[in-house]
């Protein structure tokens, strides 16, 4: 015959792997839920958009103004070269 102990052991494991088996699947079906959803929401994905283009036309400037520069090195070498 099964102890009160025992019997109470057995319960207590019982609800462990219950307990586990819930949190594992909890987390199984958030990874499936956001996975199918892409991971981000519109308005996420709108910001990203954002971000990217303001990215993208840091880049197109920073560029432009690399060009500059070379050009008004270019001049201030030409310059001093005509004064020696």
């Amino acid at each position: 015959m099964i102890s009160m102990i025992g019997l109470f052991e057995l319960l207590v494991a019982c609800f462990g792997f219950l307990v586990l088996f819930l949190v594992l699947f909890s987390v199984v079906f958030l990874i499936v839920r956001l996975a199918g959803k892409g991971g981000a929401s519109k308005e996420g994905r709108m910001r990203d958009a954002d971000e990217t283009r303001i990215i993208q036309e840091l880049y197109d400037g920073m560029n432009k103004l690399e060009e500059r520069i070379e050009s008004i090195e270019t001049i201030l070498i030409e310059k001093e070269g005509r004064k020696e």
